[in-house]
C-alpha cells in the first residue's frame, strides 16, 4: 500500500509520497501517479521522523534532482502528519530536510496560516558554481545547484524554441535537470526539464530557480545582497540573499490539496 499527499506551493502542485519506495521503482511510480493528479508538476517521495528529540527530514524527487518547493512541503508535511495524528507542537516547527541533488540541507520553518495553509521558509544550499553557458549561441549565466541547473534569461520567451533548446542543453551537459528562468523585472517564468523521469513543465513556481536567481542578483549587487518578492504564474515567493555569507532564504504559502491517499494498485 503506498500513501501519498498532494500540496500547492504557489501554483508548483507537488505529490509528496509518504511511504518507503525502492528508488529503481520512483520513476515508474512517479508516472503512474502523476496519471492519477493531472494537477502535479512533480512527485518526491519524503520521509519525516524524529531523532534525539530533534525532527529530520529526508526527500528523494523521482528524477534525484534538487527542488526547492518539494523541500518546503516536507516542513509542511511534518506539521500535518503531527496534526492528523492529534499532535501538537510535538517538535519545534522547524525541521532540517536533506535533499537529493545536493549535499546541504533545508532548513524549513512552518506556520499555521488558516485552514490547511501554511506558510513555509527555507534555507536553501548555496549555489555550487555560477557562471555563463551557451544556449543557441548566446553566451548566458547559469546557477548551478547541484541537482539542478539554472540558466537566467531576461527577456519574454519564445515557447517552442525554448522548450526544444532546453532538452539539447541538458542533454549536451549530462545534466539530471535544467530551469530556464524567463526574469522580467519583479516577474519570473520558470520552464523545467527533469532528464530521468522526462518530463517539461512550465512550472506555476519554481523555488529552487527563485534561489538561483536571489542568489545571481546578490553577486552581481553592489551591496552583495538581493531581497524581494518574485511574482510567479501561480503565485508570489519572496527571497534574500548574501553572497558574501553564501546565505539565500525563500518563503511562500503552502497548501494542502489533498491527503492521505492510499493506492494499493501499483
Amino acid at each position: 500500500m503506498l500513501k501519498y499527499y498532494v500540496f500547492d506551493p504557489a501554483g508548483n502542485v507537488t505529490l509528496l509520497v509518504d511511504t518507503y519506495i525502492r528508488t529503481k521503482d520512483q520513476v515508474r511510480i512517479a508516472a503512474e501517479l502523476m496519471k492519477r493528479e493531472p494537477l502535479c508538476e512533480q512527485v518526491g517521495f519524503a520521509r519525516v521522523c524524529g531523532h534525539n528529540g530533534k525532527p529530520e527530514g529526508h526527500l528523494r524527487m523521482a528524477g534525484g534532482e534538487f527542488c526547492g518547493n518539494a523541500s518546503l512541503c516536507t516542513g509542511v508535511l511534518k506539521r500535518v502528519k503531527e496534526k492528523n495524528n492529534g499532535i501538537s507542537h510535538m517538535y519545534p516547527d522547524g525541521i532540517d530536510v536533506t535533499v537529493s541533488g545536493t549535499k546541504g540541507r533545508v532548513n524549513v520553518r512552518t506556520a499555521a496560516a488558516g485552514e490547511d495553509l501554511w506558510t513555509a521558509s527555507g534555507s536553501m544550499p548555496w549555489p555550487r558554481s555560477m557562471g555563463e553557458i551557451t544556449v543557441d549561441g548566446r553566451r548566458l549565466p547559469y546557477v548551478d545547484h547541484g541537482g539542478i541547473v539554472h540558466v537566467i534569461f531576461t527577456e519574454r520567451p519564445d515557447r517552442k524554441a525554448v522548450e526544444r533548446q532546453i532538452r539539447k542543453v541538458c542533454g549536451e551537459y549530462s545534466l539530471k535537470a535544467l530551469g530556464f528562468m524567463f526574469l522580467s523585472g519583479n516577474e519570473l517564468e520558470p520552464l523545467v526539464y527533469v532528464r530521468e523521469t522526462g518530463t517539461l513543465y512550465w512550472e506555476n513556481a519554481c523555488a529552487s530557480g527563485t534561489a538561483a536567481v536571489a542568489a545571481w542578483l546578490s553577486e552581481n549587487s553592489e551591496t552583495k545582497t538581493a531581497e524581494g518578492e518574485l511574482k510567479e504564474p501561480g503565485g508570489t515567493v519572496s527571497f534574500f540573499a548574501d553572497s558574501d555569507k553564501k546565505y539565500v532564504t525563500l518563503g511562500t504559502k503552502i497548501r494542502l490539496v489533498k491527503g492521505p491517499v492510499t493506492v494499493d494498485d501499483l
